[in-house]
């Protein structure tokens, strides 16, 4: 018998996959706040200290900036799903020059700018059948590229505290990603697909609340719409593929950058601009 108990979530996440891949599709809006907060240690390795004292007061700048919700929406394919961050007043039109926060929407990496306005054009594609998924980013150049990694694996502990969200029964479950950050997520069994924002999934039926490292970004659905049929979602291919080793690279390499162009004009000041 606990054998059996075991195994149910397993059968619960097999018939789920199954479901995705052959049933109707689905689109949830997210309600989409977020935290630009940078570990200390991160800022530690920037050794120019004008440099990182302008990124500590640009993070503060952002904080203030960014606390009004952003909306998400994630649209459930046949075995592909893309879930990105709809443009809106808060994201438009600002510009910074200091943190990049270019995504797994919350995984923040250091670079030389950032464009907030960037944050509108990441989307996620989560492909259940190759196994990978692809992050479509936009430096503050205006290049383009898809990250394309394997698919996040989670290993979800489902708890026993039940909440109703958007009319939906849901259930509790957490994990621990890389870098010890816990992921608190409630999901409806009586969706039976297994998706959730970003890059969350795994769970046996749709992720409706998501919290990432308590509260550095939450998303709370408001609303699920029920598809007759599942679109065709394509991953594009006319965008250059690169890896996550490869994006870290050239992120690092601004900071290189911008560091070296403090230490030539010899100037403790830093320029932030807002259009």
């Amino acid at each position: 018998m606990p054998f059996m108990k075991n195994m149910i979530p397993t059968i619960c996440f097999l018939l789920c996959s199954w479901f995705q891949a052959h049933s109707q599709g689905f689109i949830v809006t997210y309600e989409t706040t977020m935290s630009f907060r940078i570990p200390r240690e991160e800022l530690q390795k920037i050794e120019n200290p004008y440099v990182r004292q302008a990124i500590e007061q640009s993070i503060k700048e952002q904080e203030e900036r960014m606390r009004a919700p952003i909306t998400t929406r994630l649209t459930i394919g046949k075995g592909i799903s893309n879930c990105e961050l709809l443009p809106s007043n808060a994201l438009n039109n600002r510009e910074s020059q200091v943190v990049q926060t270019n995504n797994t929407f919350g995984v923040i990496n250091m670079n030389f700018s950032y464009n907030v306005s960037s944050l509108g054009h990441n989307t996620v594609y989560k492909n259940h059948q190759s196994k990978l998924q692809h992050i479509r980013v936009t430096t503050v150049e205006g290049k383009e590229y898809l990250i394309e990694e394997p698919l996040m694996e989670l290993h979800w502990r489902i708890g026993n505290d039940k909440r109703e969200i958007c009319g939906y029964h849901c259930v509790e479950a957490t994990a621990i990603v890389s870098g010890g950050k816990t992921i608190q997520a409630w999901y409806a069994p009586d969706i039976p697909v297994s998706e959730g924002p970003a890059s969350y999934h795994g769970l046996p039926g749709l992720i409706l609340y998501l919290d990432i490292d308590h509260g550095n970004t939450v998303f709370t659905c408001k609303a699920v719409e029920p598809l007759e049929n599942a679109p065709e979602i394509q991953i594009p291919e006319n965008i250059e593929k690169i890896s996550r080793a490869q994006y870290n690279a050239m992120n690092q390499e601004r900071v290189q950058q911008m560091e070296e162009l403090r230490n030539r004009r010899n100037s403790g000041s830093i320029i932030i601009r807002e259009e």
